[in-house]
């Protein structure tokens, strides 16, 4: 009987251990976040793999208002020799504080990351020697306020 419990004991422990549990989740398959969870989605945005480079002229500037926060968003469209693209800036009052302004006509050179075949969610803006920065180097946009480590 003592065996039986030690040996139970045992296969209890090693079904809980770390580098069990760690080897069955790395070896399933993760199913897909679920489609209609905004916070699911803003953590997949960015991916390194789909960072491009535009250059074109600024032809449109909107500003949309969302009526849950009544927050005021600026996009841009710019047409490009690959056509036209449309572009997510962030909130106007984070764009209108920053020192570089970019307006209709101006020629730009846009990094960022294509979120469909025609949007793209830019990185930063480069309008002559200026750079508008939107988003730092992981793609988490600039205008929110994170803690930093260790705080």
């Amino acid at each position: 009987m003592a065996r039986l419990c030690l040996i139970l004991g045992m296969i209890g422990l090693l079904a809980f251990a770390p580098g069990v549990q760690v080897e069955a989740w790395q070896t399933q398959p993760v199913p897909p976040p679920a489609t209609g969870s905004p916070k699911l989605k803003r953590s997949r945005f960015y991916d390194p793999s789909n960072v491009v480079v535009v250059s074109g002229r600024v032809t449109e500037e909107k500003r949309s208002t969302v009526e849950k926060s009544q927050r005021v968003y600026v996009h841009l469209y710019i047409q490009t020799p690959q056509g036209r693209f449309s572009l997510f800036l962030g909130p106007a009052t984070y764009v209108d504080r920053q020192s570089v302004k970019i307006s209709v006509g101006d020629q730009v050179e846009v990094t960022g990351f294509r979120m469909s075949k025609r949007r793209i969610y830019p990185i930063q803006i480069k309008k002559g020697n200026q750079v508008l920065r939107l988003r730092d180097a992981s793609g988490h946009r600039l205008w929110l306020k994170r803690k930093k480590p260790g705080m």
